[in-house]
């Protein structure tokens, strides 16, 4: 077993005359993958990245709404909570949700065309006055 902060390798098995294949459960939370190895590359499921400027896991509001604002990578499939998003060139994402009175999860996936795949949860805290 190979194993590093972000991932860990196990079940290494033979792949043809030079090659290895492993198993790779997630340690993030994401799906698990199989990875190959040869005498020529390797790759690894990588974790996209993904940053919610707005709003901050926590906030308290008083109104209905929250605007959501993030960063990604061009052509990433963002999807907040219902909203689902392709971010631009500009590599920015926003969107309105709407909140119910108390606290609101809100869940940001994103995936690429490569199946790379990040995530963030928060929670808006939302009281009318």
């Amino acid at each position: 077993m190979i194993k590093s902060r972000l991932f860990h390798i196990e079940n290494l098995s033979a792949q043809g005359k030079d090659g290895l294949g492993a198993a790779v459960p997630s340690l993030l939370g994401g799906p698990s993958g199989r990875v190959s190895f040869n005498d020529k590359n390797f790759a690894f499921p990588r974790v996209l990245f993904l940053t919610i400027r707005q709003p901050l896991d926590e906030s308290v509001v008083n109104t209905g709404q929250v605007e959501v604002i993030g960063a990604a990578p061009p052509d990433t499939v963002v999807t907040v909570n219902d909203e689902i998003l392709i971010v631009g060139p500009e590599q920015e994402f926003k969107v309105s949700i709407p909140l119910e009175e108390g606290p609101n999860p809100i869940e940001v996936l994103a995936s690429d065309f490569e199946g790379n795949e990040g995530s963030v949860t928060l929670t808006v805290i939302y009281v009318k006055q």
